[in-house]
């Protein structure tokens, strides 16, 4: 049956960890979304895989009621339209998951300036979803709820906060990677 203390991984481990075109995309993800540790990047994978899997699993039965269920469920997610076909949940990506994160919502909303600073507000406890304090910035928003996301009304942020605009350097502009010099035993 299993130790309650020793839980499950909700996740799956890639199978080629050290391939570089990979590890390349996922660092440009990474701080994109401001997540924090892989284990994040593969719990959106791994949920979007396996609605993926079920989707061709109903393509291949053919049972409408079920396919309604999986359908309506990404719907509600926030994830594909109102009037999507299986098809549409197999052409997701790993972003579409990722931009449904509440650290991505709050940035979106302008309650945050930076995908870190937002991941701070709900760790710190200074945001609410429908008026339930949310500390997970892994939290999926669900349509619903999108309209919903605030700062707590005890929270000093609802006068303190203001965003700033910030304007992206163009690429001529930033600085080339460097590579580090090698240490020299003396």
């Amino acid at each position: 049956m299993g130790d309650p203390k020793k839980q499950h991984k909700h996740y799956d481990s890639v199978k080629r960890p050290w391939d570089k075109d990979r590890i390349l995309e996922e660092k440009d993800i990474v701080k994109k979304y401001g997540i924090r540790r892989k284990k994040e990047l593969r719990k959106a994978e791994t949920s979007l895989r396996n609605l993926r899997q079920r989707a061709r699993t109903l393509i291949g039965t053919k049972n409408e009621k079920e396919e309604a269920v999986l359908l309506k469920k990404t719907y509600e997610l926030g994830l594909t339209e109102k009037d999507a076909t299986l098809d549409a949940i197999l052409s997701l990506k790993t972003e579409s998951v990722l931009e449904r994160r509440l650290q991505t919502m709050l940035i979106k909303k302008d309650l945050a300036n930076t995908p870190l600073q937002a991941r701070q507000f709900i760790t710190h406890g200074h945001i609410s979803v429908d008026n339930i304090k949310a500390t997970s910035p892994n939290y999926i928003i669900k349509i619903h709820e999108e309209n919903k996301i605030s700062y707590i009304p005890k929270s000093n942020l609802n006068q303190t906060f203001k965003f700033e605009k910030k304007e992206e350097k163009p690429e001529a502009d930033k600085k080339p990677y460097r590579k580090r010099r090698p240490f020299k035993r003396r």
